[in-house]
């Protein structure tokens, strides 16, 4: 280190003239890092900025997956109001009929009284959509850094679920996630902080160069005369401290332990929540099977209750219940395709990034497992 010095002093006795003097000089010291103990310090530092930079790394995918769910969100609720306004425009041409049908006595009061409290059920239904929807545009656009207006514009259908990875990706892939990335600095950094510890014990070597001028006279105070310098060695060893350095280096050889267990509860947690995203993909898409085809199918079922309704064949509430099957059968699929597309978030977080470089096979249920 360099610092430079100046300053003005003046003497004044009681009865005669005082003197002023002036001084001015530049003072370095620069100390021997002979056991390390600078360098070590430097490193543990250079590590904390790493740990930051992580850390700063995991809250931009953090935020970036937090967007990317409430977008996804905003287009599953349009779409569920798309659901439920067929629903209720199914109902309403079921009122027109059953109305028509009670006009001329081939239709109950009861079955009046049952199509309008099912499509008084399914207008709640639609507001309740239509809610939702209001409700997530306004927490996407939080997020964003709008002003909750609820007027962003997004698509009226979610995307296709990318594939999931295959088998034979290499576990070397979680190094790059921020979280392991900082447990794994904060070891560097602990490890260098007992080095620190450690040469604390040790003597210290340090020396000091001083150039300065004094004079009694400010135009004179550069006179080469006036102007002296110095060179200085100094060592300084630790004696007794009542055990303070030992305890310091206890205190770092303790830090060094923590942080390599918080290194392993991390892989651990990474391996965790591969596992669990892996198991979450497998079981989704063998349930949008199963809601695809209870879907077609109960389409199906419901045009041919239209039919067998208008001939007489069966009773109203047999309709309506086959349309509350299909209302419902329509929304759980809504549902599963943004829990598959948040399943893709969770994986690639889980894995630290994009794996499909690495893919080398296509996924399927063993061989993802």
């Amino acid at each position: 280190s360099i610092d430079a010095n100046g300053g003005i002093q003046r003497n004044q006795p009681c009865e005669n003239g005082g003197v002023t003097s002036y001084s001015a000089g530049r003072q370095a010291n620069w100390e021997v890092d002979v056991w390390g103990r600078i360098e070590a310090g430097q490193q543990a530092a250079i590590e904390g900025a790493r740990v930051a930079e992580a850390d700063y790394l995991f809250s931009q995918y953090s935020i970036a997956a937090a967007v990317a769910q409430s977008y996804f969100l905003v287009i599953e609720a349009d779409q569920q109001i798309e659901v439920a306004q067929g629903i209720v425009d199914a109902l309403t041409e079921i009122r027109r009929i059953v109305r028509l049908r009670y006009r001329y006595g081939f239709a109950s009061a009861y079955d009046v009284s049952l199509t309008e409290s099912d499509l008084a059920t399914s207008v709640d239904t639609l507001q309740t959509a239509k809610s939702g929807k209001l409700e997530a545009l306004r927490a996407l656009e939080a997020l964003l850094g709008r002003y909750p207006g609820a007027d962003l514009e997004t698509p009226n259908a979610l995307s296709i679920v990318p594939k999931s990875p295959g088998a034979g990706l290499p576990s070397e892939l979680l190094q790059r996630r921020p979280d392991i990335i900082a447990a794994e600095r904060n070891i560097a950094a602990a490890i260098n902080n007992r080095k620190v510890a450690e040469a604390a014990r040790l003597p210290s070597f340090r020396l000091t160069s001083t150039l300065g001028t004094a004079s009694t006279d400010l135009g004179n105070i550069l006179d080469p005369v006036n102007i002296a310098w110095t060179l200085a060695a100094n060592i300084l060893a630790p004696i007794f401290d009542n055990g303070g350095r030992d305890a310091q280096v206890d205190i770092a050889d303790a830090d060094v332990q923590a942080t390599v267990a918080l290194y392993a509860d991390a892989a651990i947690k990474a391996f965790s929540e591969v596992e669990t995203a892996l198991d979450r993909g497998v079981f989704l898409r063998r349930r949008r099977t199963a809601l695809e085809v209870a879907t077609k199918e109960t389409e199906n079922a419901l045009r041919l209750s239209n039919l067998q309704y208008k001939e007489g064949e069966i009773d109203l509430i047999d309709l309506l219940s086959v349309q509350q099957r299909l209302f419902g059968a329509q929304s759980n699929l809504l549902a599963l395709k943004r829990a598959q597309l948040n399943q893709y978030l969770e994986i690639s977080l889980a894995l630290g990034g994009d794996w499909r470089e690495n893919a080398s096979a296509q996924p399927n249920d063993q061989a993802t497992k």
